[in-house]
């Protein structure tokens, strides 16, 4: 097997309690190109999405721009929430499952968290029209991922041994690989009104980057070998 070059990261999932509530930082197992420095420099270079007084031909041209040092195929390991099922084996076919489910969906493209931060506000109790009264958890998540489009990350498998299988499964981790294709910083907000039937009250904003994706990469967090490459077919859009 291959090694990829990615260093071990700190703690997985890191929790601080604060006199507001909790925090919850939620990061892969290891790290790969940081996604926080790539938006700090597409921010810094004007990454902004298209101003009043810019035609759409000069943000065409300028989202088109990719910075030279941001050009090269970059490797991002994604946040898997803690608990979700996105390694399986099938010990009749022989092969291992990988299944990326992108965090949101927009007509643009659909989202992959790599760093996401979980705020505990403290609860409320509201009522509806009849006067039933619930209590209601508050949160707000920041979070700095990718956009992608047109690219299937459900179901992908590749062959292993069973006896492999069961003793690597407990220490895979998976990324994405592929290049920045636009130079601009998305910017998103979002919020889950509370219900009776789900009283939570979450409001998410994010800053993504645009990415074509080109492969998957399971690798062993142990020791930043990659244990399988699956390469994704898409078409040639933007």
């Amino acid at each position: 097997m291959r090694r990829i070059a990615l260093a071990l990261a700190a703690p997985f999932v890191f929790i601080l309690s604060t006199a507001r509530g909790q925090v919850v930082v939620l990061d892969p197992p290891v790290q790969g190109d940081d996604i926080g420095k790539i938006i700090s420099i597409l921010k810094a270079g004007g990454g902004r999405t298209k101003g009043e007084f810019e035609t759409t031909a000069e943000f065409m041209a300028r989202s088109n721009s990719i910075p030279a040092n941001l050009r090269s195929e970059m490797v991002f390991p994604v946040v898997v929430v803690p608990g979700q099922n996105n390694i399986f084996y099938n010990a009749d076919r022989g092969k291992m499952s990988v299944s990326l489910i992108p965090d949101f969906h927009y007509p643009a493209g659909s989202t992959l968290a790599l760093h996401r931060v979980i705020k505990n506000l403290p609860p409320y109790e509201a009522s509806n029209a009849l006067g039933a009264k619930r209590l209601i958890s508050r949160s707000y998540i920041s979070e700095q991922g990718i956009r992608i489009r047109d690219a299937n990350l459900i179901g992908l498998s590749f062959a292993m041994e069973r006896g492999e299988a069961q003793e690597l499964k407990p220490f895979l981790c998976i990324a994405v690989a592929g290049t920045i294709n636009k130079s601009v910083v998305e910017v998103t907000s979002s919020r889950h009104a509370p219900l009776m039937t789900e009283p939570n009250d979450t409001t998410t904003e994010g800053e993504y980057v645009s990415v074509a994706l080109d492969r998957v990469v399971v690798i062993d967090k142990r020791n930043g070998h990659i244990v399988a490459t699956i390469a994704l077919n898409r078409p040639n859009r933007p």
